[in-house]
C-alpha cells in the first residue's frame, strides 16, 4: 500500500503507520494518476549578434502562523479523503468554479502535470493570479492581490501555497502569503522591509531594514527570517555600520549577505558562531537552494537610481562557501554578466538567468550550478529576450518563460512556444508552478 508522509514528502510501499524517515503518522492512499503526454511543437528561437519606521522592528515584521502543524496535517488528510470519496460516490470529478472550456492554441506543449499561476496587471495598480493547469484547455480566475514583484511557492510545490513579494513604494517591500487561490482569497501579510528575499524553497523569508544615516554614513542594520512552520522571528543581524546591506540569503550553514561600505562591497556571513567575512571584494548575487553562490565582484556593482539601491549584478562566478576562489563563467573567453536570476532547477543543478556578453544585448541563459573545483561548465545561451522576462520549473526539469510578451516552455536547451486557451488573459508579472491547489490554508 502506497503510504505518505506529510511532513518531509517522503512516499513508500509500506504498511507501518510511522513514516520510516521522521517518525510522523503516514497517510495511506490509493495510486495517483499519472500524468498524461501531449505532443510538441518546437520553435528555435535564435541568439542575439524611505525613512525608518516608528516603534522600530517591531513595527515593521510581524510573526506569521504556522502552517505545517499536527492539527493541519490531519485536516489535510482529512480532506483528500473526503475528495476521494465524493469522486468514487460520484463517479466524477468534485465542481469546481472553472470558467467556460475554451480551445487550445497550436503550439502548446505541455511538461509534468501541474498548474502554472502568473499574473496580470490592472490599472489599478493591482494584480489578478490566473490558474492553469499546464496544456489544459481552461484557465480559471484566482485571488487579486498587490502587484507582485515575484511569486514562490511555500515549502514545495506539492502543497500548493503561493508567497509574493509586492512594492509599497519609497523604498518598502512587503512579503505576503496566500493559503488559497479562490478568486476571492485574501493574502495575510507577513513583514515588511527595504530588501525581502525568500530561502529554504518559500519556507522561510528574510527581512533586511535600514535606519536612517547618521554621523554621515552610520545607520542600524536590521535583518530577521521569519519561517513559515515556526511561530515567531529569528533575529540575524542587529548592528550599526557604515554603509548598507544589498543582498540576503541562505544555507544550511547560516544567512549571507553583501555588506557595502566606503571601502566595497564583501560577502559576510551572519546568524551563526564564528560567523565573519566569507568572501573579500564580492557581492553575492544569490544563492540556490542547494547552497550554491553565485557572486560578482565588487567593482560590477551597478549603481544605484534615483532614490534606489545598488543592484548586485555583474560578471557571474561560482563560488564555494567551504573553501577555493570564484571560479567564473566564461563564454570563449568573456565573462558572462548575470543580470538577474530568474529560477533554479529541481535539485539546484541549474540556474536560469538574464544575462549578456559584453557588447551584446540581453539573453536568458542556462547556468550549471556543479561543484566548484576545475571551474563551472560553460553557460548556455537560450533565446534573447524582450520586455520583462520571468521563469519557473516544474519538477521534472521542464521551465516555463514569459518574454517577449508571449508564454514558452523550455526542453532540451530550447524554447517552444505554449499558447494559453483562446480567450485568455496573457501574463505580464511572475509566473509559478506547483502540484495542485492548497488543499487546506496556511
Amino acid at each position: 500500500m502506497t503510504a505518505l508522509c506529510l511532513r518531509c514528502d517522503w512516499v513508500g510501499d509500506v504498511e507501518a503507520g510511522a513514516c520510516p524517515r521522521c517518525g510522523a503518522p503516514l497517510y495511506h492512499e490509493s495510486a495517483p494518476p499519472g500524468p498524461s503526454a501531449r505532443p510538441r511543437a518546437e520553435l528555435t528561437v535564435e541568439p542575439p549578434g524611505a525613512p525608518e519606521p516608528d516603534g522600530g522592528p517591531d513595527a515593521w515584521s510581524a510573526p506569521v502562523r504556522a502552517p505545517t502543524s499536527v492539527r493541519a496535517a490531519f485536516a489535510f488528510a482529512a480532506v483528500v479523503t473526503a475528495a476521494l470519496v465524493v469522486v468514487l460516490s460520484l463517479g466524477r470529478e468534485p465542481s469546481s468554479p472553472v470558467d467556460p472550456p475554451q480551445p487550445l492554441l497550436a503550439g502548446g506543449g505541455a511538461g509534468e502535470a501541474g498548474i502554472l499561476v502568473y499574473s496580470v496587471r490592472d490599472p489599478s495598480g493591482a494584480a489578478r493570479l490566473w490558474l492553469w493547469p499546464v496544456g489544459g484547455r481552461r484557465v480559471r480566475m484566482g485571488p487579486l492581490i498587490r502587484t507582485p514583484v515575484e511569486l514562490v511557492t511555500v515549502r514545495t510545490p506539492a502543497y500548493g501555497w503561493v508567497g509574493f513579494t509586492s512594492d509599497l513604494g519609497n523604498g518598502l517591500r512587503e512579503a505576503s502569503v496566500l493559503g488559497s487561490l479562490d478568486r476571492d482569497a485574501e493574502p495575510e501579510a507577513i513583514g515588511t522591509g527595504q530588501l525581502i528575499a525568500w530561502a529554504r524553497g518559500g519556507g522561510t523569508a528574510i527581512f533586511v531594514h535600514h535606519g536612517p544615516v547618521r554621523d554621515g554614513c552610520r545607520r542600524r542594520v536590521t535583518v530577521l527570517a521569519v519561517s513559515l512552520d515556526v511561530e515567531g522571528r529569528e533575529p540575524v543581524l542587529d548592528d550599526t555600520i557604515c554603509g548598507e546591506v544589498l543582498s540576503v540569503g541562505r544555507t544550511s550553514i547560516g544567512y549571507f549577505l553583501t555588506r557595502a561600505g566606503p571601502e566595497g562591497a564583501d560577502v559576510v556571513a551572519a546568524g551563526y558562531e564564528d560567523a565573519g567575512v566569507l568572501l573579500r571584494d564580492h557581492g553575492l548575487i544569490g544563492i540556490s537552494p542547494g547552497g550554491a553562490m553565485l557572486v560578482t565582484p565588487s567593482s560590477e556593482l551597478r549603481a544605484p537610481g534615483a532614490g534606489g539601491s545598488t543592484v548586485v549584478a555583474g560578471a557571474a562566478s561560482l563560488f564555494d562557501q567551504f573553501g577555493g576562489r570564484p571560479q567564473p563563467y566564461l563564454v570563449r573567453g568573456e565573462a558572462l554578466r548575470v543580470e538577474d536570476v530568474l529560477a533554479y532547477a529541481p535539485g539546484s543543478t541549474t540556474a536560469l538567468v538574464t544575462g549578456r556578453l559584453p557588447g551584446q544585448d540581453p539573453g536568458i541563459w542556462e547556468l550549471p550550478l556543479g561543484a566548484p573545483g576545475n571551474g563551472p561548465e560553460r553557460p548556455r545561451f537560450v533565446a534573447a529576450t524582450e520586455g520583462r522576462t520571468e521563469a519557473t520549473y516544474a519538477g521534472d526539469g521542464t521551465a516555463y518563460v514569459m518574454t517577449r510578451g508571449s508564454l514558452w516552455v523550455l526542453r532540451d536547451h530550447r524554447l517552444e512556444p505554449l499558447g494559453l486557451p483562446t480567450g485568455a488573459p496573457r501574463p505580464n508579472g511572475p509566473l509559478v508552478w506547483i502540484v495542485r491547489e492548497p488543499l487546506i490554508g496556511l
